[in-house]
């Protein structure tokens, strides 16, 4: 450069320097640039300090939440840093998830900001069907049926009374077969006799015969009573068994 100017006038000299430095300055502005983004930890840089095609991930200070691009490039600036704003009576502090800009919420408290104070009272659901019996002849079985909490309490909402579980009796007929009680609650053989009186009403078709006292081997496990002049009828129990 020194020997290439050597010898020349100092305004050609001059010239040539001042052409030259516009066509670096050229250069550098048509191949970089700059970004800054406000209350970002790291995008701070001033022109020339970037190339064009050069990636930049935006990081927020604390209290802030990104918005827009995560990477971008200095020629197209997408990302930007906004204030967290979390609610300082349900928040546990003022800084927030950098994504998606949810504050910390205290107990009780919901919603990006913890605006929202729960109250949510405890639901069950419906009730399931009863279940078969659990024994299949003899007393003392139980039909069962279910529900379960299916809305949990939050905040100062009610809790669930009640229980999760109901039980009722029941009797589907006595083991040995030769005997159904017409109250449900107790079989012959409960008894440990082996023969009863059973006075009941008798009836033909639309004719009530009258009372009739019946041996406990004319009783089916069905609950009727067979007689020589008539077909199985209903036992209508008007006395409890009698033990001679």
């Amino acid at each position: 450069m020194v020997n290439h100017v050597l010898g020349k006038s100092t305004v050609p000299v001059v010239r040539l320097y001042d052409e030259r430095l516009k066509n670096q300055i050229q250069f550098v502005n048509d191949s970089s640039c700059g970004a800054i983004i406000a209350h970002s930890s790291n995008v701070k840089c001033e022109q020339f300090h970037l190339g064009k095609s050069t990636r930049i991930e935006n990081k927020c200070m604390h209290g802030y939440k990104r918005e827009g691009s995560q990477y971008f490039t200095c020629e197209h600036v997408t990302s930007s840093c906004k204030l967290c704003n979390c609610n300082a009576t349900g928040s546990k502090s003022n800084t927030c998830d950098e994504e998606s800009g949810q504050c910390s919420c205290k107990d009780n408290f919901t919603g990006l900001h913890c605006e929202i104070k729960v109250h949510q009272d405890c639901k069950w659901s419906d009730w399931t069907g009863w279940s078969t019996c659990s024994r299949a002849c003899g007393t003392g079985g139980e039909y069962k049926r279910h529900r379960h909490v299916a809305v949990k309490q939050q905040g100062s909402g009610k809790q669930c009374t009640g229980s999760s579980q109901e039980t009722r009796q029941c009797f589907k007929k006595c083991c040995d077969g030769t005997f159904h009680c017409s109250d449900s609650s107790r079989c012959l053989t409960e008894l440990n006799v082996s023969h009863v009186i059973v006075i009941t009403k008798v009836q033909h078709q639309e004719n009530v015969l009258g009372m009739v006292h019946v041996p406990v081997n004319h009783i089916t496990a069905e609950g009727v009573v067979k007689v020589n002049y008539a077909q199985y009828i209903s036992l209508d129990m008007v006395s409890k068994p009698k033990i001679p």
